[in-house]
């Protein structure tokens, strides 16, 4: 019984994170920005598109009503994600806004059917400096608008200094991950997000580690000494 309950648990916990995912009515949105380094950032956004949206826009991309996508079709579809994305994410580094650019995006079923589809644009962000400071909105939006989530993460590298909801001011705050499962209840609702992280300090070196080098040094001297008196003598 008692393993049977931590089956359980762990099931319960793993479908708590099980991200992303489709909805089949609607379109989920999720950002992650990975803390690469004190010089770089990386940003993967990542549409999932569910049955119902997939069909509808397949069908209107599909102009010549052939069933598949041609190759002027599939880029007109994926110049318009990216131009709607492009456009409606806020994103500011160090205070200054900053246009990620994306790297090209993966050709998408040319199928004029209902399948459900990802849409995933990744970009490297370089960073000048060692601390650093982000703000970030996802104001994107593809109707049936479904959930959204943000989430950031350190690596060995790095140290996330605060991590908040935007308009927060507890320094203290380290929340890696913001989920919103319903759209906006007005314009004025603030769903945006700020973390500051820096590059991690290089570990000192240990003082019996100088000192082993010194030593070493020291003895290099004296046999190359040694060897030139021998030479002279």
């Amino acid at each position: 019984m008692l393993r049977l309950s931590a089956i359980a648990a762990l099931l319960v916990s793993a479908s708590a994170f099980a991200h992303p995912e489709f909805n089949p009515d609607a379109v989920n949105r999720y950002a992650k920005f990975d803390l690469v380094s004190g010089t770089s950032l990386r940003l993967a956004y990542t549409l999932m598109v569910g049955v119902a949206p997939a069909l509808q826009l397949r069908t209107q991309f599909d102009r010549d009503h052939s069933g598949r996508l041609d190759d002027q079709e599939m880029q007109a579809l994926l110049s318009f994600f990216r131009f709607r994305v492009e456009h409606g994410l806020v994103l500011e580094l160090d205070g200054k806004p900053l246009a990620p650019a994306f790297e090209p995006l993966s050709e998408l079923e040319r199928a004029a059917g209902a399948e459900p589809f990802s849409i995933d644009l990744i970009a490297t962000l370089p960073c000048l400096g060692r601390v650093h400071r982000v703000h970030f909105e996802d104001n994107v939006e593809f109707a049936p608008v479904g959930e959204s989530e943000i989430v950031v993460l350190e690596s060995l590298a790095t140290e996330l200094q605060y991590s908040r909801r935007g308009g927060q001011r507890n320094g203290h705050d380290k929340q890696t991950r913001f989920l919103f499962r319903t759209p906006k209840f007005s314009a004025l609702e603030d769903r945006s997000v700020e973390f500051g992280f820096a590059a991690m300090a290089p570990a000192p070196v240990a003082q019996h580690k100088k000192a082993w080098w010194l030593m070493l040094a020291l003895l290099s001297v004296g046999v190359l000494l040694l060897g030139y008196r021998k030479l002279k003598g």
